[in-house]
């Protein structure tokens, strides 16, 4: 004798329960990994954050987006959304000192294509300190040179690096008071 199918209803409420377990198992899972997940969150911040300002004995203050250093120089650090990027915003920390030298700058979020972008990464390429120590009196043309620019692209991308580095250019001259078109 064969079995009946069974009906549609009561295989809706088997799916039914069955989503409701792996629900409660993922929100199970995120309750209890959620301290842990936020103490590594803040430890690689802190990390990316010293590594910004680069050697020196800083004192690091803030939250968020925007924190000050002070100690072997002062300064502001700040969290920028180049919004231009070739698969969406890239984002990353700049560095800049009171005098309004530029101390350093590393992306910590873009959706880039990997290959082609792996030159936002540090320490992976050195692309992102190209910016260190451009200083406030330093007439710098804050594009790629394909465009007329100071900043080499990557091979195969130029959206990408011009992204970063006319947001880098936007953030410098705004924090020196200048119009963005005399960078």
């Amino acid at each position: 004798m064969t079995e009946a199918a069974p009906s549609p209803f009561s295989a809706g409420v088997r799916l039914a329960i069955v989503a409701a377990l792996c629900l409660v198992l993922v929100v199970g899972v995120r309750a209890v990994t959620a301290d842990r997940v936020a103490e590594e969150r803040a430890r690689h911040a802190e990390r990316m954050l010293r590594d910004v300002l680069g050697t020196g004995d800083f004192a690091l203050a803030g939250a968020g987006g925007r924190w000050r250093y002070t100690g072997t120089a002062s300064g502001h650090l700040l969290a920028v959304v180049a919004p231009d990027g070739y698969n969406g915003p890239i984002t990353f920390w700049l560095a800049i000192d009171d005098d309004g030298t530029l101390r350093g700058v590393r992306v910590f979020s873009h959706r880039e294509t990997p290959g082609l972008a792996d030159d936002l990464e540090w320490p992976r390429s050195d692309w992102v300190d190209s910016f260190r120590g451009i200083g406030p009196t330093e007439t710098v043309r804050f594009d790629v040179r394909p465009y007329g620019g100071d900043f080499d692209a990557f091979t195969g991308a130029t959206v990408t690096p011009r992204a970063v580095v006319r947001a880098v250019g936007r953030t410098r001259a705004a924090a020196l008071g200048r119009p963005e078109a005399t960078e």
